[in-house]
């Protein structure tokens, strides 16, 4: 079984599917190619974010809509005061920021209430920041210096716990170990990427406590599945494709490098990947291609050509029998399980 190109798509900024169904953000507008409709907004780029099974909220500054699945029709939800724009969505609360006046580089953040629009509360925090869509608790890291992540609850703002990336008594070298890239919380574990001059980690931090669960050299992106977390390890021009698992930080790794070139694929630091039903997909820029492999063998099961003149593509995404890779021009190729 292999996948054939089936259609092309200019200048889609963003996608993904919505109950099965696949919508593109496009400029000013949100494309559904399966019904052929569009529907238009004044935004460039309309932020979009999922709420439920047969409803979409989108964000067209200053409103939010809700869009419904069964008819595409829209009704406004709410409109933001003009200094805040939105962050997200967590339980009852749209989570809201703007640029603190008397801080540069910082943002007041504030919860206004889903069902009421009245501001619950404003508080100053760093310009890093995330929430755990699963918790009520809410991340953020010391700006500028980045070395610190600290865990509040997101209604009443109380101190959970505080870890210092210092304090973990990881090999640092001369200089700090500091943030690089975004946190993430995947199933009660905080996982990050940190680093200095000297080293890289991907560590693994208890959501529960702070406490230091894992740590493992990383370099590149990670993806989560079945239990563990994969990423890629590329040095001496070997790339070593790493799993990990997420409770014990038990650690694997295979060398790829001879499978890629004896299938005519340059291995490179700038390969992307995503993980679907047992398969691993590679985007490998230099050549233009995707490469198909067994996730358990990690044997070639096939490769795809990527018509673009494009400089690089993006990482693949896999859902159902589409395979979709968007390259830098935004050009969205859709392939087909055959």
């Amino acid at each position: 079984m292999t996948h054939q190109l089936k259609r092309t798509i200019d200048k889609v900024y963003q996608f993904w599917h919505w109950n099965e169904e696949l919508v593109l953000v496009q400029k000013h507008k949100l494309s559904f190619p399966d019904r052929e409709q569009t529907i238009p907004y004044t935004s460039n780029y309309p932020a979009v974010f999922s709420f439920g099974q047969d409803e979409l909220q989108v964000y067209d500054h200053p409103t939010i809509y809700q869009l419904s699945l069964q008819n595409l029709q829209q009704e406004v939800v709410l409109s933001l005061p003009a200094d805040l724009s939105l962050f997200k969505r967590v339980y009852d609360y749209y989570f809201c920021f703007k640029a603190d006046v008397n801080a540069p580089g910082k943002y007041v953040y504030q919860l206004i209430d889903a069902s009421s629009a009245v501001i619950k509360q404003g508080v100053v925090l760093s310009q890093l920041c995330f929430q755990d869509s699963n918790t009520d608790r809410f991340i953020y890291v010391n700006y500028p210096q980045e070395t610190t992540v600290t865990c509040v609850t997101l209604i009443n703002d109380s101190l959970l716990w505080e870890q210092n990336f210092n304090a973990l008594n990881l090999p640092e070298g001369e200089d700090e170990l500091k943030l690089k890239g975004f946190p993430e919380v995947i199933d009660g574990v905080l996982v990050t990427r940190i680093e200095n001059a000297e080293h890289t980690y991907l560590i693994g931090l208890d959501m529960q406590t702070g406490s230091l669960l894992w740590h493992t050299k990383a370099y590149f992106l990670h993806q989560y599945h079945n239990g563990c977390i994969y990423t890629f390890h590329f040095a001496d021009n070997k790339m070593n494709f790493c799993c990990i698992h997420l409770r014990d930080g038990l650690y694997k790794e295979a060398d790829l490098t001879q499978e890629l070139l004896s299938h005519g694929i340059t291995p490179t630091p700038s390969t992307g990947f995503c993980i679907s039903e047992g398969q691993l997909y590679l985007s490998i820029s230099y050549n233009k291609k995707v490469v198909i492999l067994d996730l358990d063998l990690l044997k070639v099961l096939t490769v795809l050509p990527v018509d673009t003149e494009a400089s690089w593509i993006e990482t693949p995404q896999a859902h159902g029998n589409r395979l979709y890779v968007r390259d830098e021009q935004q050009t969205l190729h859709i392939y087909e399980k055959q």
